[in-house]
């Protein structure tokens, strides 16, 4: 039992926001791309979140040196509480809302 309370607050809690919003310039071309992470980056179940955020940053990383891009990770800890999970995801949408408008409903 508390290894499924475990595994389902993992699961909740590590859920990626594959969110891209683009930050305008003058020119209104976007300066940047931002990919958006909830997840455990603290406490407990901070082994599977830290693996998890140093992997999407490779993977970032690999993918801006082969394309020429310029996307960012931006990650927020839930700390392996769902009610820090819910803060961090609606920080996240609140960030992200300006630059993609009334996509997200929440």
């Amino acid at each position: 039992m508390k290894m499924k309370k475990m595994l389902g607050m993992l699961l909740a809690t590590s859920m990626f926001l594959a969110l891209v919003g683009c930050s305008n310039t003058d020119s209104g071309k976007p300066d940047s791309n931002k990919i958006g992470m909830v997840g455990p980056l603290e406490g407990d179940l901070s082994v599977y979140g830290i693996a998890v955020h140093n992997g999407i940053d490779m993977a970032i990383n690999d993918f801006n040196a082969a394309n020429g891009t310029d996307y960012e990770l931006i990650a927020y800890d839930t700390k392996g509480d769902n009610t820090q999970a819910v803060h961090s995801y609606n920080k996240l949408v609140d960030e992200t809302k300006p630059f993609l408008g009334d996509h997200i409903n929440v």
